[in-house]
């Protein structure tokens, strides 16, 4: 079926328009004009005063290094949020995001410098790679109780995030997820999760504490290199985090580059068991706690 497109500009909005499906995606302006101030998407449109669409998309690098775009507000209609869509929008200060958001795209809001914090709705399942990248005035974030992964670089940067809930629905926390949060304190690693990628915790200096859960399968090599602290809280068996590798391989690389670690906290009366298991390399710095 042949699709009819066709593009328009309505108020300081420029759409590209579907009249097959009467729906309509937010575009990029056209040569060298940018998005400013507030701008506030409406659910629908009128076209020739007679054709109603409904305004369904943010398209890919929509908003891309609109640095005098300070406040977004996105209507219901809209369920998809598209590649780099707010990318290095140095001034975004405030992003309203309706309920209907089903997926945010990879990078869509990398390098927000100015976005302190962001409503995620619960709704949301899926939050690609990078989108919040280089959000370094980003503290806070509570993340939907759907939401099944971390995506790679998720949180990578925002220097300024001290705290986060991770929600028992994810699975996975990919590479470098929270590489480069140096504010962080401390994390809880759900029970639901499997799986912790490489560098996860990368550059963490701030982080004092780490409880891990106790399912996961498979710990990529330098989960926390250049971290501050680590406790392990009431694990009965390290060697079942690391499939068939051999403990003491593991732990060589599970603590390696962390040039700033200085408490290994693990449980009352489990210090010289762990040390059989491959933690003698760090006698010195290991505590017994309750």
């Amino acid at each position: 079926m042949y699709s009819y497109t066709s593009t328009t500009t309505i108020g300081d909005i420029r759409y590209l328009l579907n009249f097959n499906q009467c729906t309509a995606s937010v575009i990029a302006k056209t040569s060298n004009k940018k998005y400013e101030g507030k701008i506030v998407i409406p659910e629908k449109i009128m076209v020739h005063k007679t054709i109603e669409f409904e305004v369904t998309g943010i398209a890919r690098r929509a908003f891309f290094r609109c640095t005098s775009l300070f406040s977004i507000v996105i209507p219901n209609s809209i369920k998809i949020i598209r590649d780099s869509a707010f990318a290095e929008c140095s001034a975004l200060e405030e992003v309203i995001l309706p309920t209907s958001i089903k997926k945010i795209h990879n990078n869509a809001f990398v390098g927000c410098s100015s976005l302190k914090s962001i409503n995620l709705p619960n709704d949301l399942k899926e939050i690609g790679s990078s989108v919040f990248s280089g959000c370094t005035s980003l503290s806070s974030v509570t993340l939907p109780q759907k939401l099944k992964a971390i995506n790679g670089s998720l949180f990578s940067n925002c220097s300024a995030l001290t705290s986060i809930t991770l929600p028992n629905s994810v699975k996975t926390i990919d590479d470098e997820a929270f590489d480069g949060c140096s504010a962080l304190t401390s994390i809880i690693i759900p029970n639901s999760v499997t799986h912790l990628g490489h560098g996860a915790f990368c550059n963490c200096i701030s982080l004092a504490s780490v409880t891990f859960p106790i399912n996961l399968t498979k710990i990529q090599n330098d989960i926390l290199c250049k971290t501050f602290t680590f406790s392990i809280d009431e694990i009965e068996d390290l060697s079942k985090y690391f499939d068939t590798i051999p403990f003491e391989k593991v732990t060589k690389y599970l603590f390696e580059n962390c040039p700033a670690l200085q408490i290994i906290n693990v449980p009352t009366g489990k210090k010289e068991e762990y040390c059989k298991l491959g933690l003698e390399p760090y006698r010195t710095l290991i505590q017994e706690i309750e």
